[in-house]
């Protein structure tokens, strides 16, 4: 079974953390810890859609744990920057059928995947790859 099959039943849940429901931070917990093993990241289950600020601020404090990276491999997290330079979303790059693949959640869309080139594409701002820095 693919990764992206495994997690595709997972519906949207602003705030949700676990396979009953999760939003693009959760997504991408679930996704590091449970096929990669990297240890759960920091929670921010109170932190909802739109919250730009709140988002951002999490992860600049995590930002400690990776380190930026120009080509993204599986397991890598894939950051979203909106016009105001703020992270903004966030997915995980995973094996596709023949290349890697963004796998992300948001609202009324639930997970999906979308290969690197096309995920690039869809948004206007920046982009950019960040991988864990294992110990």
């Amino acid at each position: 079974m693919s990764i992206a099959h495994e997690y595709a039943v997972v519906p949207y849940v602003d705030g949700g953390r676990t396979r009953a429901g999760a939003d693009c931070w959760g997504l991408v917990r679930m996704v590091l810890l449970e096929q990669y093993g990297v240890p759960w990241l920091a929670e921010w289950g109170d932190i909802f859609d739109g919250e730009h600020e709140r988002i951002h601020g999490a992860f600049e404090s995590s930002r400690n744990k990776f380190h930026q990276v120009e080509t993204p491999e599986a397991g890598d997290v894939v950051c979203v920057f909106n016009a105001e330079g703020l992270c903004a979303h966030v997915g995980v790059v995973i094996p596709g059928d023949t290349s890697h693949v963004v796998m992300h959640t948001r609202p009324g869309a639930g997970v999906s995947t979308l290969p690197l080139q096309r995920f690039s594409r869809s948004y206007e701002h920046r982009i950019e790859y960040w991988r864990y820095a294992y110990d």
